[in-house]
């Protein structure tokens, strides 16, 4: 397997699903004609496994929250393409026709606590009762599909996207109301405009404050959910 395929991804092999009209390379379609099942499990999962993901090795020594980087075309990649999603199809969806090639006795004692003790620090009562074995992977790959890996590309186009939401928006009323609620008030007071202004002075105020406060909440929502 990384002697034939060394040089294949996951993302060449499910160019046949998602991208039609991109011809699959013929080590690719070789792939798809003589392996697939299991393999394309494996394949899968070293897509995960790449040197331009830098990651701080204290990630796996202590808390989850070290800091950690993770390339955004890289996640776009996992994301479209699914990346992981096969923990649930071969653990569940077709888990009766591979569960004989799937030898979880032959993984040690010491394995079994740690992928356990990893999930449990995940989200601990979603695994606090599950055994190591199918269902364990069952429910992580769904966690990380439709969960873990959505919100982290969230995250990854927040902080790549410039200034959060809520700011951009403050920074515009403020940008409105300096010379609605200090310039032209100021110019009137020397005779430099005619008192009508004041009157578009406080309406405009009052309709940016009006404005802020029916937006200001939905907006900041929004950021924390995210």
């Amino acid at each position: 397997m990384e002697h034939t395929y060394k040089q294949l991804t996951h993302y060449d092999v499910r160019k046949s699903v998602f991208v039609h009209s991109t011809p699959l390379s013929p080590l690719a379609q070789q792939f798809i004609d003589k392996e697939g099942g299991l393999k394309s499990l494996y394949l899968q999962l070293r897509s995960f496994f790449t040197g331009n993901v830098p990651h701080d090795i204290h990630m796996y020594q202590g808390e989850f929250d070290s800091h950690a980087y993770f390339d955004h075309d890289q996640l776009d990649l996992w994301l479209t393409f699914e990346s992981g999603h096969g923990l649930y199809y071969y653990f569940k969806a077709e888990y009766v026709n591979y569960k004989d090639s799937i030898h979880f006795d032959k993984i040690s004692h010491h394995d079994h606590e740690f992928a356990k003790e990893h999930c449990m620090r995940i989200d601990p009562e979603r695994y606090r009762n599950v055994a190591f074995g199918n269902k364990l992977y069952d429910l992580l790959g769904q966690q990380f599909t439709a969960d873990l890996l959505p919100r982290l590309h969230n995250l990854s186009v927040t902080i790549t996207g410039g200034l959060p939401s809520p700011v951009r928006m403050l920074s515009r009323l403020l940008t409105l109301l300096i010379p609605l609620g200090i310039i032209i008030p100021f110019l009137v007071s020397l005779q430099l405009l005619p008192v009508w202004c004041t009157v578009l002075s406080i309406s405009g105020t009052i309709a940016l404050l009006i404005h802020l406060m029916l937006t200001l909440h939905q907006t900041l929502s929004g950021e924390i959910k995210m």
